[in-house]
């Protein structure tokens, strides 16, 4: 069972939209741990982050600054909290 699974599994009871915990299971499936992708991929990936959360910030939306930002892999989301400070 993934921590995704546990958590949701943990939170049912509490009310957490199963909705939340399928968008993150598909983010999951989508990003392989930042360190697992060789150096041009990761450099790849820090350049989507940064231009989904500029265009994010851009028409006041928050999808990508949420999916990134509730990333399992520490990387990602510390690069997504970097491309946020950049673009406010």
């Amino acid at each position: 069972m993934t921590k995704i699974e546990l958590l949701y599994e943990n939170e049912e009871g509490n009310g957490v939209k199963k909705k939340y915990f399928d968008a993150l299971k598909k983010v999951k499936k989508q990003l392989m741990g930042f360190y697992d992708l060789d150096k041009k991929r990761r450099l790849q990936l820090v350049d989507k982050i940064n231009k989904d959360i500029f265009n994010d910030i851009q028409i006041n939306q928050y999808e990508n600054i949420i999916t990134f930002s509730s990333e399992i892999d520490t990387y990602i989301r510390k690069t997504a909290y970097l491309a946020i400070g950049k673009n406010i």
